[in-house]
């Protein structure tokens, strides 16, 4: 006989609440997210954009550029794409971009707005996309993802001045007439020397920036050179050199280590001025040197204390820099000192540059300053005896002095910093952010702060410190993202990257020109700097007998520039030399001789 309690089943428990409305919530979330999925497929955020734009198309009055009023609003089947074979990439970017190339859409917010400028007159969008000098994702058809602005996506969108850098990659960046901000950046970077250091496309060879530091003894005092290490803007308004942050001790290593390469002075002169020379004498020879410094044009190529030219250094202090000797051996050749120069040598006699070493060695000297160069001589030599030379030479191999200056029994196989030559398509995890890194974790803000303090992240980093203004380091950022594989042949074949510079012309006219240094100043068909007119022409554009004039007595020509013509005191053989081969070679076709006014 079985009990009432086998009979009865066990009731279930009763499910509370809280877990019932957390279910419920559960199935509404999921619900909610399925039709916002339905939604976005049926009428997917493109659309919404290529909607918008063909309403504003529809109220733009007729014959202003735009499609035609009332025209038939809907939305393509398919995603509007372009196809860019060159490139093997998509671009849905007009998807949301569909007015893009119509104006009468000028002044609206993005995605809606035209292109601005005259961009797209210049680029063949069915060629080129938009993605090539954009940057950003091309497939994709949501604003984060085809903006970039995502994990292990390395090209985000290019913003506002940014969009300069990707225009390197089919033309010269020292050069591209549209993006100034890109010339600047690259012009920064060529007078910092930062190829010294990094590997970079179009980069001169090692040991071509900086003097021989072979003779740097023999030049100039110990304690110039431990007041120049310690900081050279100290020394200079605008050095082309970087801070090392150098430590006292440090600096004196590096000194003693060059003064154990002290070398015999490449031209021995006598004693100048004599003692003997009467004042009348010194100031003879004083103004007569402060004559030929004018005459030279010497300001176009130095400032002095930042009035002036840029390509040389600025002479305001040379005076505590150069003693006589070296400035008379300087003047006579300046390749005795440093082979890749840019100075051309005048043809000064001894008595002209005699007067000119004494007016420098007189009037370029900071009175002020000197009490400053006392003070860290008497610092070096109090650290000089306890320096060590072997210290020094092992410090001068790690900063990669040997980059930018020539030092007897040191050479450098490669650079000691980060390569650069894609540096633009460099991923930010490959990036050391500092542990202490707050700020977003992308290649541009990386590089800002890098900029602005180089040693940020570790004591063991070697980068020196350069002085920019938040302009031009903006400029160096474009420029640094600029380093990114040229674009492919096919897209470039009509109107041809501008290839680098060529040699000097063969023959007595071309080794004329390499020694006063004509590409310093000038360009040849678009090789060569453009301080001054570009001389490819020249003989399509003045007469000889102008030419040899003005070869052998330049005057002003354009008032308002700081650059003037030097006077390089030639022979009558090399004024026809160099007059005859501008005028008879350097002729552009179909210009005609003579032009009948």
């Amino acid at each position: 006989m079985s009990t009432a309690s086998d009979a009865t089943n066990t009731a279930p428990a009763a499910v509370s609440p809280a877990l019932r409305g957390l279910f419920v919530a559960g199935c509404l979330a999921f619900l909610a997210s399925v039709v916002a999925w339905l939604v976005d497929e049926v009428r997917p955020e493109w659309s919404r954009h290529y909607l918008d734009v063909q309403e504003r198309l529809a109220l733009a009055e007729p014959g202003d550029g735009s499609q035609r009023g009332g025209e038939e609003r809907g939305v393509p089947t398919l995603v509007p794409q372009i196809y860019l074979r060159e490139l093997g990439v998509v671009d849905r970017c007009t998807a949301c971009h569909a007015g893009v190339g119509d104006s009468a859409l000028a002044g609206e917010e993005q995605p809606l707005a035209s292109h601005p400028g005259p961009m797209l007159d210049l680029h063949d969008v069915s060629k080129l996309g938009c993605t090539y000098c954009h940057d950003g994702q091309g497939r994709a058809t949501r604003t984060l993802d085809a903006h970039g602005d995502v994990q292990h996506w390395n090209a985000p969108l290019l913003r506002g001045r940014l969009v300069q850098a990707s225009c390197s990659r089919c033309h010269d960046r020292t050069t591209v007439a549209r993006a100034p901000d890109l010339r600047k950046g690259a012009e920064i970077m060529q007078r910092r020397a930062c190829f010294g250091c990094h590997q970079m496309p179009g980069a001169p060879p090692f040991s071509q920036v900086g003097p021989d530091l072979s003779f740097s003894t023999s030049r100039t005092s110990p304690g110039w050179l431990f007041a120049w290490l310690k900081s050279p803007s100290n020394v200079l308004s605008s050095p082309r050199m970087a801070d090392f942050l150098l430590t006292d001790e440090e600096a004196a290593d590096i000194v003693a280590f060059l003064l154990t390469l002290r070398k015999a002075r490449p031209v021995e002169v006598p004693r100048f001025p004599p003692e003997s020379a009467s004042d009348d004498t010194l100031d003879a020879l004083y103004e007569k040197g402060a004559s030929i410094y004018r005459v030279s044009r010497c300001i176009s190529c130095h400032a002095v204390d930042g009035r002036g030219g840029t390509p040389g250094p600025d002479h305001a202090r040379i005076a505590h820099k150069l003693n006589i000797p070296a400035l008379l051996a300087w003047i006579e050749d300046p390749g005795r000192f440093h082979s890749g120069h840019l100075m051309p040598r005048f043809r000064f006699t001894v008595a002209e540059r005699q007067a000119l070493a004494f007016y420098l060695s007189e009037e370029m000297r900071d009175t002020d300053w000197e009490e400053r160069l006392a003070e860290l001589t008497a610092r070096a030599e109090t650290l000089l005896p306890a320096a060590a030379p072997e210290r020094g030479r092992k410090r001068v191999l790690a900063l990669g002095c040997v980059g930018c200056h020539k030092i007897d029994g040191m050479q450098q196989s490669q650079p000691v910093g980060a390569d650069l030559t894609l540096f633009g398509e460099k991923p930010a995890s490959r990036l050391m952010f500092p542990p202490e890194w707050t700020g977003p974790l992308t290649r541009e803000a990386w590089t800002r702060a890098k900029l602005k303090d180089p040693r940020a992240g570790g004591d063991s980093l070697l980068m020196p410190k350069i002085e920019l203004s938040d302009e031009d380091a903006e400029a160096v950022l474009v420029a640094s993202l600029s380093y990114t594989k040229p674009a492919p042949q096919a897209l470039w074949a009509d109107s041809a990257l501008v290839q680098p510079p060529h040699p000097y012309p063969a023959g007595k006219a071309g080794a004329l020109m390499r020694e006063l240094r004509c590409f310093t100043c000038h360009a040849f068909d678009g090789a060569g700097a453009t301080l001054a007119p570009d001389l490819g022409a020249e003989g399509s554009r003045v007469g000889l007998k102008w030419l040899q004039e003005y070869l052998r007595e330049p005057y002003e020509i354009r008032p308002l520039l700081v650059m003037r013509m030097p006077r390089f005191y030639l022979s009558r053989e090399e004024v026809e030399t160099l007059a005859g081969f501008l005028h008879f070679a350097r002729v552009r076709d179909g210009l005609p001789r003579v032009l009948t006014l």
